[in-house]
């Protein structure tokens, strides 16, 4: 990935995220701001800083239509290690298959969502480092908000980030995600 962007007075921001990245362990991290002050942009810089340094990059932006869709962005989001699912034990596989509509049955709870959310990032990432980076994050479901959240409250000990973007002038389920 080569920048096509400079950006200019965003060396504070470039250097947090670029220690983001770098850091040892998973963590998680949220960017706001306005409508057009460059997060789309610093989220590229952070992913281009990410593939750059040997991790896998997931990229995701949202989009309003589907807020409205249980599970919605956070299918989006993991799309791509769904076929990793079969690494996983039976009983997180039945969650996944449920939660995104795969088979019938009562939907999983999100904690039950999370813990294998976890356990395939933990999968995906044994191989080498992995970003998730999700746009416009203020569009996301509720529910993929919850389990966003928990996943990334918990991502300490391995070797997975994420980093969301969000607009400041847009409530959202990430404002009480204690995500720093």
């Amino acid at each position: 990935m080569e920048s096509l962007v400079t950006m200019i007075g965003r060396d504070s921001e470039r250097g947090r995220l670029a220690a983001f990245v770098t850091a040892a362990e998973g963590q998680a991290l949220v960017l706001t701001g306005e409508t057009g002050v460059g997060k789309s942009a610093l989220l590229d810089h952070v992913a281009q800083v990410a593939a750059q340094a040997g991790h896998t990059v997931i990229l995701a932006t949202e989009g309003e239509a589907e807020s409205g869709l249980p599970f919605a962005g956070l299918h989006q989001l993991l799309h791509s290690l769904l076929p990793s699912i079969e690494g996983l034990d039976q009983v997180h596989r039945i969650v996944f298959e449920t939660a995104f509509g795969r088979s019938g049955g009562k939907p999983p709870s999100l904690m039950s969502l999370g813990i294998a959310v976890l356990d395939l990032l933990s999968l995906a990432s044994s191989a080498e480092p992995l970003l998730l980076v999700l746009d416009d994050g203020q569009w996301l479901d509720a529910s993929s908000i919850a389990v966003i959240g928990f996943v990334g409250r918990r991502l300490t000990g391995n070797s997975v980030k994420l980093v969301v973007g969000l607009r400041s002038d847009v409530a959202s389920g990430f404002d009480t995600a204690a995500l720093p």
